[in-house]
C-alpha cells in the first residue's frame, strides 16, 4: 500500500513539472534537505537540466550548502554557491521590516539570504525556480500540523489533492 502511494506521489510529481515548467532548463534552490532534494531528483527523472543554486554565509561553513554542492556534484546538475556579504546586514533588514512587512525574526533569517539568492538566479536568467520550500510534506510547516500525528492520513490526502505545486513556491523572476 504505502509502496502505491509512493509510485502515485511519484507519478504526481512528474506529471505536475511536465505540466507547470516548459523549459528544459529549471533552476532549483536547493538546500540539502529532503524536500529541496526530493524535488531535484523528481526534475531529474523528467529529464530537466537541473541548475542547483544555494548558498553560505562569508567565512562561514554551511552544511547546507555543502550538500547541495554534494548531492548536485553526484547527480551531474550544474551548482553555483551563492556568498551571502557579513557587512551591513542592518540596512537589509531594515527593509525587510519596512518595506517587506517583517513581523517576526524568523522572517527576517529567511529573507535576508533569499535576497541574495534572487539576485544569484535573475543572474542566471532562469523563467522559474523550484524550491522545497513550504511544501506539504509531514512536518515540514505548520500548515500540515494537523497531519503530524497521522502520517497515513496525511499521505492519503497528500496524494489525493492536485495542489502540491502551490507550496512549492515557484516563482517568475
Amino acid at each position: 500500500m504505502i509502496q502505491q502511494r509512493t509510485y502515485r506521489l511519484q507519478r504526481n510529481l512528474q506529471s505536475q513539472i511536465k505540466r507547470e515548467f516548459f523549459s528544459n532548463d529549471v533552476c532549483l534552490i536547493l538546500s540539502g534537505g529532503a524536500d529541496s532534494t526530493l524535488f531535484g531528483l523528481v526534475l531529474h527523472s523528467v529529464d530537466k537540466d537541473v541548475h542547483a543554486i544555494s548558498f553560505e554565509r562569508k567565512c562561514v561553513p554551511n552544511w547546507e550548502c555543502e550538500q547541495a554542492e554534494a548531492t548536485s556534484a553526484k547527480m551531474g546538475w550544474e551548482f553555483t554557491k551563492v556568498v551571502i556579504p557579513t557587512e551591513t546586514p542592518k540596512s537589509i533588514f531594515v527593509k525587510l521590516i519596512t518595506e517587506q512587512g517583517c513581523k517576526k525574526r524568523t522572517e527576517l533569517e529567511v529573507l535576508y539570504p533569499f535576497l541574495f539568492l534572487m539576485d544569484g538566479v535573475v543572474d542566471q536568467d532562469f523563467d522559474a525556480v523550484l524550491t522545497g520550500f513550504g511544501n506539504l510534506f509531514p512536518d515540514s510547516r505548520p500548515t500540515v500540523v494537523r497531519c503530524r500525528n497521522d502520517p497515513i492520513e496525511y499521505w492519503v490526502h497528500f496524494v489525493s489533492t492536485d495542489t502540491m505545486f502551490d507550496a512549492s513556491k515557484k516563482c517568475n523572476v
